[in-house]
């Protein structure tokens, strides 16, 4: 029998502290099963250790690559342990969990409710992205229905120790929702890693065999391909890679920390979309709202949360600012665009 955990003694506390007949899980282990049920897992596949196949399917019980004949297992004489693994997080069920809640199926349906075409380029959108345009052209039964999702991929390398030419190299592989708007699309609780690729550093070093070393300098291609991309893609801050950030905690198992890192967080965003009425990573003020008006005046121009940056100042107004403050409120006031109207 397995020695309980401190997180098992931590539940064991907590269901006798909660009234008769709660439901909380017992144990680590009942508490990952409601996990796993939930779509909130992931699966780990075996792979050859020259990425020419993976080990499902046709291919599940073979021992050793039909490619390259490289063994599957390493040699180790207590249990088997693949050479290389590759970790999938399903997608179908972490795709019906955004439209288990209202406002996230809204939110879902912004690109075609709610969005305002002005000509201001602010999301990869119909109005805003070429590539957009062109695929609801060419599938015109898909850019009927505002439910389907239409996701980004975001695929990049790196080592997990940030030491350059180690062994240990991550190629997560993100997805990102460009249904939802500006304000939520880069949120990292809305991305959705699809896949953890390990150790295939390799690719980088058969490709700096083919090209010039100029082809990995990244200021020779900005002045070149940054504003046909931004034709293409819509605003260029859906389209970096500086949000997708991964997590590293155990030095010995790079992969497997940061797949259980991600699971982990993933879990508390999930909880955190229920309680709305309760402080929380997804419902906190912005920095720049920090604080409520104080300005109890009717005036929607005047109510603005927030707090000045800085101690105020007093200073007098000239002759021609008073001339322009009441036409500035009366073009900028809301209650007075019925009557411009």
């Amino acid at each position: 029998m397995s020695k309980p955990t401190p997180v098992d003694s931590l539940l064991k506390l907590l269901i006798e502290a909660l009234p008769e007949g709660n439901v909380l899980p017992y144990s680590m282990y009942e508490a990952r099963k409601i996990i796993k049920d939930l779509g909130l897992d992931y699966v780990k596949i075996d792979a050859c250790v020259d990425d020419c196949i993976l080990y499902r399917g046709k291919y599940e019980k073979l021992v050793e690559c039909p490619i390259c004949k490289k063994r599957r297992w390493k040699p180790n004489k207590n249990k088997k342990v693949s050479n290389k693994i590759v970790r999938y997080f399903l997608i179908k069920q972490r795709l019906q969990r955004l439209f288990m809640l209202r406002q996230i199926t809204e939110d879902m349906k912004w690109h075609k409710n709610k969005r305002v075409d002005d000509g201001v380029l602010r999301h990869p959108g119909p109005a805003d992205s070429l590539t957009w345009k062109t695929f609801d052209d060419q599938y015109g039964s898909f850019f009927s229905d505002p439910c389907n999702v239409r996701l980004g991929l975001a695929l990049d390398g790196f080592t997990p120790f940030g030491i350059m030419g180690n062994e240990n190299s991550m190629w997560p592989v993100i997805l990102i929702p460009y249904n939802l708007p500006p304000w939520l699309c880069m949120k990292q609780s809305n991305f959705m890693l699809s896949l953890l690729i390990s150790s295939i550093a390799m690719t980088l070093c058969k490709l700096e065999r083919i090209f010039l070393p100029s082809f990995f300098e990244v200021m020779v291609h900005l002045p070149i391909h940054l504003a046909n991309e931004a034709r293409l893609g819509g605003p260029v801050q859906y389209w970096w890679m500086y949000p997708v950030e991964s997590y590293v905690r155990n030095k010995a198992r790079p992969e497997g920390s940061i797949a259980e890192r991600y699971v982990a967080e993933e879990c508390m965003t999930f909880c955190a979309r229920y309680l709305v009425d309760m402080d929380s990573r997804l419902h906190k003020l912005d920095r720049y709202i920090d604080c409520e008006s104080v300005d109890h005046t009717t005036l929607s121009m005047f109510k603005i949360n927030g707090r000045p940056i800085g101690r105020g100042s007093w200073e007098n107004m000239n002759l021609s600012e008073i001339q322009q403050a009441p036409f500035y409120i009366l073009q900028n006031c809301d209650e007075v665009q019925p009557w411009i109207e």
